[in-house]
């Protein structure tokens, strides 16, 4: 008995860093803020939308498919609004600074690490 839990604990803490490592929308939008503010690069809701939106398009583009990044992070689909596409959700988290950059710094996620350099071109 003392073997199996040894087992499972071990197993667990293997997966901690799997479990520590956050994907989604909400993810990288923490990420994108994160480098922006890294590199002092104000970022605002609208702009936010935008560089969410051509990491997502792009990195399709480049990989000529839809890739593992992408199919476990495009968890909340962009909606066609007035001024580009949207995800809602992020949207309104955000919608609080109005046309002023993002206070939030983020947070980093090496996970989103290859789309530093489009995030950088802001």
């Amino acid at each position: 008995m003392e073997s199996v839990l040894k087992d499972k604990i071990h197993f667990l803490s293997s997966l901690k860093g799997e479990l520590n490592v956050l994907r989604g929308m909400e993810h990288l939008a923490d990420h994108i803020l994160s480098v922006a503010h890294d590199k002092e690069i104000p970022v605002t809701n609208l702009q936010l939308q935008k560089v969410l939106f051509f990491c997502i398009g792009l990195s399709i583009k480049n990989d000529g498919c839809i890739s593992d990044l992408i199919k476990r992070t495009y968890d909340e689909p962009f909606e066609k609004w007035k001024f580009g596409a949207v995800v809602e959700s992020l949207f309104y988290r955000f919608n609080k600074y109005k046309d002023k950059p993002i206070s939030e710094n983020g947070r980093y996620n090496s996970y989103y690490s290859d789309f530093d350099h489009m995030i950088q071109k802001l």
